[in-house]
């Protein structure tokens, strides 16, 4: 082993050789990451999921397009805590708060989305003006409802990682 780096071997492995499962948690808050999918909860620790904010189908105006496909999907915002953070989201003000982090990050996604949707009918109409085959307009159609039922998914994680990072800042506040 080069002497550079035996200091940080010597210290990782002392790291995971005596760290248990409250090191790690204390880590995590230390580190205040609410994140958990780069710390994914550890057995022995008491997480539950708590549901901030759910849309079984988003609302989309249909009217105003002729051609696209709008997405059947829902969009939801759910995010693991420990106890002491469950305890802290009962209070009405602070569940307040999460609930307009996460109803600010679904308007923001309504407001892309829709701005998609007009683009993409635009274009569809103006390929269909030009003498493309409708099938070919119709499968176009397909893949970008399939696309934007993806992009869901990755808005919600957004809003997840939102409303976790709110969550930590009024967890300070409160201490």
């Amino acid at each position: 082993m080069k002497p550079e780096t035996a200091p940080a071997a010597a210290f990782s492995a002392s790291v995971s050789t005596n760290c248990n499962i409250r090191d790690s948690q204390k880590l995590i808050e230390w580190l205040n990451i609410t994140d958990y999918s780069v710390f994914p909860p550890q057995k022995g620790l008491d997480m539950s999921k708590i549901r901030i904010f759910s849309v079984a189908k988003i609302a989309l105006k249909p009217d105003e397009l002729s051609t696209v496909k709008l997405p059947e999907t829902g969009f939801s915002v759910v995010i693991d805590v420990n106890k002491s953070l469950e305890a802290l989201i009962a209070d009405n003000d602070i569940r307040a708060t999460l609930e307009a982090t996460a109803v600010k990050n679904y308007n923001t996604f309504l407001r892309q989305t829709a701005r998609e949707l007009k683009e993409f009918d635009k274009l569809f109409a103006g390929m269909l003006a030009k003498g493309a085959a409708p099938e070919e307009v119709e499968k176009q159609a397909d893949m970008l409802k399939n696309t934007l039922e993806n992009e869901t998914l990755k808005w919600e994680k957004a809003a997840r990682h939102d409303v976790s990072r709110a969550l930590a800042k009024l967890a300070k506040k409160k201490r």
